[in-house]
């Protein structure tokens, strides 16, 4: 038994590049396949020459995923299959270009150092000639043209690094070696360093454990990148889940990996993930999820409106649909489950679930808000109109309804007749600034954010207020309570809230010596103590807020006759869950680059006083290679004293002491 495979290499594509550079081999013997006219080094390794190749590797390290423009492959037995889904696996992915939908990504994990020239054969009869100088496309012909606007260029400018790759390489590795890899999707994580150090923004700074944790949370992101036979997805769990949909979707954290993943330079993922919410069988509307406003933050990182002007009609859609299954007119407001919420057995959602809660309408509100810009972006003024309407009405239905005058917080109102406020702070509450919707009369709600009788408690805060009757940590019942437990996905909404209300408003209620107390607790919270006593870096779901302990794989674990149940996810259960967002609070938070709409940005971070230093770069913005990097004595990075901000390699600010720089990124 055996999988035939005939290399065809001219015929798709055609590529030159430095003999030198090009030449590898991997081992081939443990799989059961006959390759045609293969060439094996010394060690009996396949050796594979740039002549050969479909598109390229990742820095000669290993061959494409589609080895040498594989022809054919015809499967005799299913071990042959799963023979061949291991290789695959163990490859990198094409790093010149790929097709998702309708677009054209082109050098999407090009090695710098490399020049050549290619031509590519893509569906539609597309034919791309082009040359490559210095890791950029120094120019490139499309035939047919009309085919030219579906082309997106992946490329950076390379400058030289103030943090050295070999620090995202180190932590890789640190990772890799502390983990039980049980389950994989399209990166495992013997290709993270390579994918990770094309891929994200690197951070530096004296506290060690939240630069650490930077990089675990980017570790795990890159997890649950999956492919799928319709395109790439986000995944919430890693192992099938029976309440997921279609390729193990979940729209409930969907909003976080749009905030998280906006930040990756490969923009393919996201593209592909937004076609599988609106067209591609994602179970849009089973969770609470704010697209339309989650679409608008990622384009405020990339610059291009194409899959906003793409999806408008689908959002408009969808923003309907769930004004037919969850609005009431009478009322003003939408209605949801607490568990369809995000936040299932709740104080306020129990015994009668269905409530009108501050984040469903916060989300709506969010939804309607970003209809109309992208309706003003394509001069769609009869849309832009009816969304405005929608948003104020529902904005103003929110303050007068939700919003507890004598106990100064938004709250929850049972779905029911004569249903009056609940009693109980939750945190959610502050699920209006996450979008900046609140007013500045509602800010004294953050009065309640740092007390331990609301809400404050070393790895919290807590989902409930602590004062509450109906505040429990609670290792029977259900293993996912919001009832008091701490939650990531409710920790990294409210300190998305507090970033914006530092950077936005005056107030005294909290400061950013506040937020930076949050975000630390939040960091050590990542933590799991093994059976052996080892310490690992870890991310789950439901925290014990006074004790850090990992609720719900504590009770898991022996779930079902003394172990994990199948059913409920098994032992990968709540491992590297993505279910929050961390990575985005360092950049948009702590570093504090506030995208804006149009060829600004916004630097203010919001750092502890007494740093020396801290640096953010590789961060790709617009298609601009932005750095940001504060320095007290001017001996760390040798740029000088004080707070700097490049663009493409050229000084744009500086100040010698910490104050909000607006920077041009044209």
């Amino acid at each position: 038994m055996r999988l035939l495979i005939i290399l065809l290499s001219i015929c798709y594509c055609f590529m030159t590049v430095p003999a030198a550079q090009g030449n590898t081999a991997f081992d081939v013997s443990k799989y059961n396949v006959v390759w045609n006219s293969p060439s094996f080094d010394a060690k009996g390794k396949l050796f594979i020459s740039p002549s050969q190749v479909l598109e390229t590797w990742w820095e000669a390290d290993n061959p494409t995923t589609d080895v040498a423009g594989l022809l054919d492959i015809k499967t005799i037995s299913s071990a042959d299959r799963k023979a061949w889904e291991k290789l695959q696996k163990e490859l990198p992915e094409v790093a010149l270009g790929n097709e998702v939908g309708d677009k054209i990504y082109l050098l999407t994990a090009w090695p710098a150092k490399w020049d050549g020239s290619f031509r590519l054969h893509l569906r539609r009869n597309t034919v791309i000639d082009g040359e490559i100088k210095g890791g950029k496309i120094a120019s490139f012909k499309v035939t047919p043209e009309s085919r030219k606007k579906d082309i997106v260029i992946n490329e950076i400018k390379q400058e030289a690094s103030l943090i050295p790759v070999s620090t995202v390489e180190a932590y890789v590795e640190r990772f890799n070696k502390t983990d039980d890899e049980l389950f994989t999707q399209l990166i495992p994580n013997s290709r993270a360093a390579a994918f990770l150090t094309e891929n994200i923004p690197r951070f530096e700074c004296p506290d060690k454990e939240l630069e650490e944790i930077y990089y675990f949370r980017w570790w795990t992101f890159r997890k649950h990148i999956k492919q799928t036979p319709d395109g790439y997805i986000i995944t919430e769990f890693l192992p099938p889940v029976g309440w997921a949909g279609k390729y193990n979707g979940i729209s409930c954290p969907a909003m976080h990996h749009f905030n998280e993943g906006r930040w990756l330079h490969d923009r393919r993922f996201l593209d592909a993930y937004a076609q599988y919410w609106l067209r591609g069988g994602g179970s849009l509307r089973a969770y609470s999820f704010p697209i339309a406003a989650s679409f608008w933050n990622y384009y405020l990182v990339s610059g291009d409106d194409s899959l906003l002007r793409e999806y408008l009609p689908d959002l408009i859609m969808n923003y309907k649909s769930w004004e037919k299954e969850r609005f009431d007119a009478d009322k003003g407001l939408f209605w949801q489950n607490d568990g369809a919420d995000g936040g299932e057995v709740s104080v306020c959602g129990t015994p009668n679930a269905d409530g009108y809660r501050a984040t469903i309408n916060t989300y709506m509100a969010a939804e309607a808000a970003a209809i109309v810009r992208i309706a003003k972006i394509t001069q769609n003024a009869e849309i832009a109109s009816e969304f405005d309407a929608k948003f104020h009405s529902l904005q103003t239905a929110m303050f007068q309804t939700l919003w507890d005058q004598d106990a100064k917080f938004f709250k929850v109102i049972p779905r029911q007749e004569n249903g009056t406020l609940c009693s109980t702070r939750e945190l959610h509450g502050y699920t209006p600034w996450y979008f900046n919707l609140a007013r500045s009369e509602h800010a004294v709600a953050w009065q309640f954010l740092m007390s331990p009788e609301h809400f404050y408690a070393p790895f919290g805060p807590t989902t409930a207020e602590q004062s509450s009757p109906g505040f429990k940590i609670s290792y029977e019942g259900h293993e996912c309570q919001w009832n008091g437990p701490s939650w990531p996905f409710a920790t990294s909404v409210t300190l998305t809230a507090l970033a914006n209300l530092l950077n936005n408003e005056r107030q005294d209620y909290v400061s950013k010596d506040d937020f930076f107390t949050l975000l630390k607790n939040y960091a050590h919270s990542h933590r799991l103590t093994r059976d052996d006593g080892s310490v690992v870096p870890w991310i789950d779901e439901n925290l014990n807020p006074f004790s850090g302990d990992w609720i719900a794989r504590t009770r898991l674990k022996s779930w079902k006759n003394g172990t994990w149940d199948e059913g409920k996810g098994g032992v990968e259960r709540g491992k590297d869950y993505n279910h929050s967002t961390f990575c985005d609070l360092i950049i948009t938070g702590l570093a504090g680059l506030r995208p804006q709409d149009g060829n600004e940005l916004i630097i203010n971070s919001l750092i502890p006083d007494d740093w020396d230093y801290f640096c953010l770069e590789n961060i790709l913005y617009k298609g601009h290679d932005i750095a940001v990097l504060y320095d007290r004595t001017g001996k760390k990075y040798g740029k000088g004293k004080g707070l700097f901000v490049f663009v493409n390699g050229e000084l744009k600010a500086k100040s010698g002491k910490f104050k909000r720089l607006r920077v041009t990124v044209r």
